[in-house]
């Protein structure tokens, strides 16, 4: 009877051990039941989203002309402002130079006016024998190159 009993234990013990499996088999079958829903629903989310894309997308492949034609034009547009302002800037700095040039060579006057007043007479007759020379204007013109020339030889 002992063994009846241990029996009988065991088969309890193995019924209840089966149907907690089947139990576990059952939850796992429903809840793979409702992945094709699941799914289902992501792929359309998706597609609604991603259709307005692939369909500019295909609009651009199957006529890329227009687009093209967009960008070109916009390329040549900025090329255009670009090579203008780059022409006034060179502009700019000629007549910087220009101006700076005269600036030097009027404060050079100046200054060699008032060495001359300054030095004693001795110095004046010397001074009066000698040709008189422009050394900053040569030294300005040789020393400093122009921006006009500079883009001319670049060109």
């Amino acid at each position: 009877m002992e063994q009846d009993t241990g029996l009988t234990v065991a088969l309890i013990l193995v019924a209840i051990a089966v149907l907690m499996q089947a139990e576990a088999m059952l939850g796992i079958w429903l809840a793979i039941r409702k992945i094709p829903g699941q799914i289902e629903s992501v792929r359309s989310d998706i597609k609604q989203r991603l259709d307005p894309q692939a369909q500019s997308g295909l609009e651009i492949v199957n006529n890329p002309r227009e687009p093209l034609r967009t960008i070109s034009a916009n390329l040549a547009e900025i090329s255009t402002i670009l090579r203008d302002r780059t022409s006034n800037a060179d502009q700019v700095a000629a007549e910087l130079l220009d101006k700076t040039r005269l600036q030097i060579v009027r404060e050079d006057r100046l200054v060699s006016e008032l060495v001359e007043k300054l030095k004693p007479p001795r110095m004046l007759a010397k001074r009066a024998s000698s040709a008189p020379s422009h050394k900053s204007l040569r030294w300005s013109r040789a020393c400093v190159p122009t921006w006009s020339s500079c883009s001319r030889a670049a060109a």
